[in-house]
């Protein structure tokens, strides 16, 4: 992080003050202990002396000890309240200590007295980043950039920013542009070649991933990234480097999940499935040990929701929710062809994909929608659930929402929603979880890295998606991956009548349309049908014996 020291010496250093000049010359020396010592002296025989206060302050956020720096910050902003360096000071120490609310509120004070400050606005820009504030990072670092241009580290939190907002196409122009400064920049390398791979762009994706490794072979993003690609042909010699990674003892504990992953998905690739489990089960393990997986606070939501959701109380509730949206939700288990429909109904000219939406979930944890609710709320969640959602062009596109765990909320979505679609992602029980539990995921889904518990959580669905057929029977749409895979044409016809959706034949070739996808299944969307995954399990059946029992009589889909 950048601090206004650099600034405040160059002002300091100016000022007819023997004391302040000999502290900035011990500072600028090398001599930090010396300049905190002789300021310290001065203060003591004058303590409001600003400018050495400033200093010290200054000094004591370049030497990582932001908690005494605060101190002397606070005082000072009490004796100059309208200096805006203080203020940037203060806030940056305030960054130091993870104070970010505070932080952002002092930066935003100096930018108000000074808003030519480029250090101020991004040092604001990095506050809101490390909140996930994305949106707002982005506007202050651009702001930074505006000030001063040359700020490579604030254009490369920008193009940071753009990426994890899913702006790929600015985010490739931004890394290519601070790649063409330093080449070598290995997280900008890294980061390019994943967009590179979001986009579908393999082979250009391959070339920065291959080269990231050059630089540091080591490098356990751009190894997990290289083996997400299609058509990824990783060699032997990869392999073995993949391997030496995981066995190294300074290898960190995050880096070899991340790499353990990679390995198996290489050695499955390789028909070597009993080595792959091997090495798949262990970075399961790893990564199991860093969460806590509480599947039994899922099973009581399920069940005050079955509860609460009875024939009677759905037939009492009927017709009060808003009747003037028609989305489309897709739901089921991860790794059930979920992203493939998403994209063959984002394919349509008439959809719009808004991807995994935490709309619904936001507004049934508002409302506590698994307890009994007054007539009128379901109307109020269905308009929040629109106005949040609803295409901002004006066009009247249809929406799709993919957030995987809606199944849990059929009841709500069809009392609050009454013309929205539901779409429940089909698969091989026995596919699924072995999909599931071969995949590192971002964030969620902590039951998936254990055999029992990803059985247990399986049921839990299932037993959700009984119980809906049984009280809402027809209102959601079963939809095979493997009849979609075995009857393309077929299937996809049957998914667009269910959505009252007229044909079109670009859902057919859902694969050449250009939409950012965020979840493990990217890169399978981006080509044709295959049929490589069907009963895939039969590889590892002897390894999976646990998760089979787990299952039990679900092992089988059955409507």
């Amino acid at each position: 992080m950048r601090t206004g020291n650099e600034r405040h010496k160059g002002s300091v250093s100016a000022q007819c003050d023997e004391q302040l000049k000999e502290i900035v010359q011990l500072y600028e020396t090398g001599n930090v202990q010396g300049a905190i010592k002789q300021a310290r002296q001065s203060l003591q025989l004058e303590p409001e002396n600003g400018p050495i206060l400033a200093c010290l302050g200054a000094i004591l956020i370049e030497s990582g000890d932001p908690e005494k720096a605060l101190e002397i910050f606070y005082k000072c902003s009490e004796i100059f309240p309208e200096d805006a360096n203080i203020w940037l000071n203060l806030g940056l120490a305030l960054c130091q200590s993870l104070k970010l609310s505070e932080a952002k509120q002092a930066l935003e004070k100096s930018i108000k007295l000074n808003s030519e400050n480029p250090i101020a606005r991004f040092n604001l820009g990095k506050a809101f980043y490390d909140e996930s504030n994305l949106s707002q990072a982005e506007e202050h670092f651009h702001a930074s950039l505006q000030l001063e241009p040359g700020n490579i580290e604030a254009q490369r939190y920008l193009a940071k920013c753009y990426a994890y907002q899913g702006k790929l196409a600015k985010a490739l122009e931004a890394f290519q542009l601070i790649l063409k400064a330093d080449p070598d920049d290995l997280e900008m390398v890294v980061m390019c070649g994943r967009t590179h791979r979001q986009l579908g762009n393999s082979k250009d994706a391959k070339i920065l991933l291959s080269k990231a490794l050059e630089l540091n072979p080591k490098h356990a993003q751009a190894w997990f990234n290289l083996t997400m690609l299609k058509n990824r042909n990783i060699t032997q010699l990869q392999i073995e480097n993949m391997k030496a990674v995981v066995q190294d003892s300074k290898t960190t504990n995050q880096d070899k999940i991340l790499v353990g992953f990679a390995l198996a998905r290489a050695l499955d690739d390789q028909g070597e499935f009993d080595t792959a489990f091997s090495v798949l089960e262990k970075a399961n393990n790893q990564k199991k040990a860093t969460l806590n997986v509480n599947t039994h606070k899922y099973e009581k939501l399920a069940e005050r929701i079955i509860e609460t959701y009875s024939s009677d109380y759905l037939s009492a509730m009927t017709g009060l929710g808003f009747k003037g949206a028609t989305p489309i939700f897709v739901f089921g288990m991860p790794r059930s062809g979920s992203t493939l429909v998403e994209q063959i109904l984002g394919s349509h000219n008439q959809v719009l994909a808004v991807g995994q939406n935490p709309v619904l979930s936001d507004l049934a944890k508002e409302f506590k929608v698994e307890t009994p609710l007054e007539k009128t709320i379901y109307y109020e969640i269905g308009a929040r659930y629109f106005e949040r959602t609803a295409d901002n062009d004006g066009t009247t596109v249809r929406t799709v929402d993919k957030s995987m765990a809606n199944y849990f909320y059929v009841g709500l979505i069809s009392l609050a929603l009454p013309g929205a679609k539901m779409i429940n992602c089909v698969r091989s029980p026995l596919d699924t979880c072995l999909s599931c539990y071969q995949h590192l995921f971002h964030k969620g889904h902590e039951h998936v890295y254990d055999q029992v518990e990803l059985g247990r959580y399986y049921k839990l669905y299932r037993r959700l998606i009984d119980y809906w057929n049984t009280v809402l029977p027809g209102s959601v749409l079963h939809f095979s991956y493997e009849e979609l895979i075995n009857n393309q044409e077929k299937e996809t016809r049957r998914l667009l009548q269910f959505c009252n959706l007229d044909w079109d034949p670009s859902c057919l070739e859902f694969y050449r349309t250009e939409r950012w996808v965020r979840t493990a299944s990217s890169d399978q969307v981006r080509q044709p049908i295959y049929v490589s995954s069907i009963s895939k399990w039969k590889n590892y059946e002897v390894h999976l014996a646990p998760l089979i029992k787990s299952l039990g009589p679900y092992r089988e889909w059955s409507d």
